[in-house]
């Protein structure tokens, strides 16, 4: 089962001791769609294909990417 985390984290950046990934399965529900809620994350921690559609620089527009963030050990 999947937990997103919720909309606290809007605006916050991440130390790279916490371990996040972007998961795209928003038609479930839940997720990110706060006005304007930006959310930044250590590249390194992302997986390829997080990689790709953020392009980089991951900083979510939760109105723009609505993708649901979960913490990496939530995905198994």
């Amino acid at each position: 089962m999947k937990f997103p985390l919720d909309d606290n984290l809007c605006g916050r950046s991440l130390s790279s001791s916490e371990e996040y990934l972007v998961a795209g399965d928003v038609q479930q529900g839940g997720g990110f769609y706060s006005n304007m809620c930006q959310l930044v994350f250590p590249t390194d921690h992302l997986d390829e294909k997080a990689k790709s559609v953020l392009n980089g620089t991951v900083q979510l527009n939760c109105e723009n990417i609505p993708h649901r963030v979960y913490k990496e050990d939530q995905l198994q």
